[in-house]
């Protein structure tokens, strides 16, 4: 009776266990940028209806998306920046685009651009009030990211040093709230998520001279232009995850036309 009992027991075990095995092969979780997250949302669904699979896609920010994908956590991460040296160390790591670093501020704000060394005085707190570079009596309130977000490694990356201010914001769609409503506000982000969010109260600064758009972005002339990543593990790599790529590399084009994102 005993024996029966644990065999019946194995069996049912047996039987969960191969039951989540096969909703795990259905099921894609994708995290890491929140600036590529949106869009690989779009493609996800897309994906998913057409394949009879789950994704789920997560945020988190770049460094959460290179964490998650070493650590097999997830199928895919997402990293709005180059992803290189110990970084990349067990990871294929295939390009998905260019977004660009824009620079906003509210919409009521008088300032136009500005230049890199003014952005270095403004964010290392030489620089106070917007009336020293272009705009009106009105102190600077500096808002910063966090340190696993793509934005500020890039920033490091371009200005040589970490982004101080009075305030760190998480993801994209939380700096399009806050400076929406401060006007002495400037935030650093996507340039695809904030050209979406234009109409919600942003405006976009030039950056030494040149204005932010579509054209200077494919040309190259806004220099704070960085790539989008999709990383997967090396060893253990999920075959859905293969065709989600492919998948993503294919349909992109006329995802990112909603997002301002260049997809070569």
């Amino acid at each position: 009776m005993k024996a029966l009992a644990l065999q019946s027991l194995a069996l049912a075990l047996s039987a969960i266990l191969s039951a989540t095995a096969a909703r795990a092969a259905d099921s894609l979780v994708v995290k890491g940028s929140t600036t590529i997250g949106p869009v690989m949302r779009e493609i996800g669904g897309k994906f998913a209806s057409e394949n009879k699979i789950s994704v789920t896609v997560q945020g988190g920010g770049s460094g959460e998306g290179i964490k998650c994908a070493k650590a097999k956590a997830c199928a895919l991460g997402m990293a709005s920046k180059a992803v290189e040296g110990a970084d990349a160390e067990g990871l294929t790591v295939t390009h998905f685009g260019w977004d660009g670093l824009a620079f906003v501020v509210n919409a009521a704000n008088t300032a136009t651009g500005l230049t890199k060394d003014q952005i270095t005085a403004i964010y290392t707190g030489k620089v106070k009030n917007w009336k020293e570079v272009g705009g009106k009596d009105e102190a600077i309130v500096r808002l910063t990211r966090s340190k696993d977000a793509g934005e500020s490694d890039f920033f490091k990356h371009v200005f040589k040093d970490e982004a101080k201010g009075e305030e760190e914001v998480g993801p994209n769609d939380a700096v399009v709230v806050k400076v929406s409503k401060a006007t002495g506000a400037i935030a650093f982000m996507s340039f695809g998520i904030a050209k979406k969010n234009l109409a919600r109260g942003l405006k976009l600064l030039a950056v030494d001279g040149k204005e932010m758009s579509d054209a200077t972005m494919k040309d190259g002339t806004y220099a704070l232009r960085r790539e989008l990543v999709l990383l997967k593990p090396k060893d253990g790599a999920d075959a859905n995850a293969d065709k989600l790529i492919a998948y993503a590399l294919d349909k992109r084009a006329s995802f990112f036309e909603n997002y301002g994102f260049i997809a070569e």
